[in-house]
């Protein structure tokens, strides 16, 4: 324990109460009791068929994970996904409103939307396609640089992307309590 009250577990940590990954060690990070295999009901009731698969559609795959739209507005009957762009796109607006930002004071700040979101991560997909720009993804918009890509620049400007990649919240963080509150989690984020 050090004087700032945090403990450091340098030579790991155990904690038989909660074992996350059963069979897990430092030594075997996948053990053969972790495999699984997909639920071919649930991909076929999602829209996966052979059709599909022979498409090879990068937007029906990342749906599949991270669906566009709300789940409860899919159509899909149970549809067993939770939702991420409709909660990325909430939690980013209510983030900005919240800390009195982008309104009379300091930067304006245009709501984002699902769809918009959908075409970030599609740029950062794309760069990582195209061969990664090692952070620089700046030079997708430089015209007349050779990392320049006009499918990445007419997505989106370089500007919006910069704005979104500053502003974007995955949870509501003016809900959970502070450091110095009961409950705190120094991990949320």
């Amino acid at each position: 324990m050090t004087d700032s009250g945090w403990e450091f577990f340098y030579k790991g940590w155990k904690n038989p109460d909660k074992p996350y990954r059963r069979g897990a060690t430092t030594a075997n990070m996948f053990p053969k009791e972790m495999d699984g295999c997909l639920d071919a009901n649930v991909l076929k009731s999602l829209g996966l068929n052979k059709t599909r698969m022979a498409q090879c559609d990068a937007a029906f795959f990342l749906q599949l994970v991270l669906p566009f739209c709300h789940p409860d507005e899919s159509g899909i009957e149970n549809d067993p996904r939770l939702p991420f762009f409709v909660e990325e796109e909430r939690f980013t607006n209510m983030s900005k409103y919240e800390s009195g930002k982008g309104g009379s004071y300091g930067h304006t700040w245009t709501a984002t939307t699902a769809k918009e979101l959908v075409n970030f991560h599609g740029v950062v997909i794309r760069d990582g396609v195209l061969g990664s720009t090692a952070g620089a993804i700046h030079r997708r918009w430089k015209k007349d640089g050779i990392c320049y890509n006009y499918g990445i620049a007419n997505t989106m400007t370089l500007t919006r992307f910069g704005e979104l990649k500053r502003n974007l919240k995955l949870c509501h963080n003016g809900s959970v309590p502070k450091r110095g509150m009961p409950n705190y989690d120094p991990a949320y984020k």
